[in-house]
């Protein structure tokens, strides 16, 4: 109920994401006993949502449907978790910071192998999306303080306003986004730039 400190990576992510990626060091064992104990799973969510590879036979390994399903519950339960912050901005440095965390945990761990290239390219893509979200949302109102490009004659009077008027609205950003976090530096790159 209580918002993570300046939209960090939620302490649900790391522990969840650290089990799930012990299982699949055991995918060989995980799989003998779901093949032993089939369950029917009857999900509101098409597979699409959970997608894994598929084997050399066409058919997707019931451990990496399994695995994907584990990740997709936590994918849910963070945008719950989203909702909590009051910026918007916030809620979605938040969803780039845990996702991207979720991205690279699979990538350096065994669920590369069991989630698949195109399990990490269709989430890195998202993280992109809400990357791209936070900085239209807390940076609109700063850019929307410049004049328009196809000004040209401009007077000395509006000049000054407009940059009165650019230097409180960045302030304003600024301020509000000093206590804000971006854990890993390659995301932290990819924003400042």
């Amino acid at each position: 109920r209580t918002p993570v400190f300046g939209g960090g990576i939620h302490p649900l992510t790391q522990s969840a994401m650290t089990f799930i990626s012990s299982l699949a060091d055991y995918s060989g064992i995980l799989s003998s006993i779901i093949v032993d104990n089939p369950q029917a799973r009857t999900s509101p969510l098409p597979e699409s949502y959970f997608e894994s590879p598929t084997s050399g036979n066409g058919s997707t390994p019931a451990v990496s449907v399994h695995l994907a399903w584990l990740i997709l519950v936590l994918l849910c339960k963070l945008d719950n978790k989203a909702e909590i912050y009051k910026d918007v901005s916030l809620s979605y440095l938040f969803l780039a910071n845990n996702l991207h965390f979720i991205v690279e945990k699979v990538r350096s761990t065994n669920l590369k192998y069991l989630l698949g290239h195109d399990w990490v390219l269709k989430h890195t893509k998202k993280v992109k999306q809400y990357a791209s979200n936070y900085e239209s949302m807390a940076w609109t109102k700063v850019f929307s303080s410049l004049p328009e490009k196809n000004t040209l004659a401009i007077t000395p009077e509006m000049a000054k306003e407009c940059f009165m008027r650019f230097n409180v609205t960045f302030e304003e950003a600024y301020r509000k986004q000093t206590s804000w976090v971006v854990q890993d530096g390659k995301l932290r790159d990819q924003l400042k730039v």
